[in-house]
């Protein structure tokens, strides 16, 4: 869903977001792909 959002952002389609919604939003996925990848390691 945060990956959705953001691109959403990014093509425009979502304008009255804030910035800490924005970097709030780029965590969640990095955690996400952090944790994919560890378990995929494991």
């Amino acid at each position: 869903m945060a990956e959705r959002l953001l691109e959403a952002h990014k093509r425009g389609l979502w304008h009255d977001v804030n910035i800490q919604t924005l970097e709030h939003l780029r965590n969640i996925v990095h955690q996400a792909e952090a944790a994919i990848e560890e378990k995929q390691v494991v």
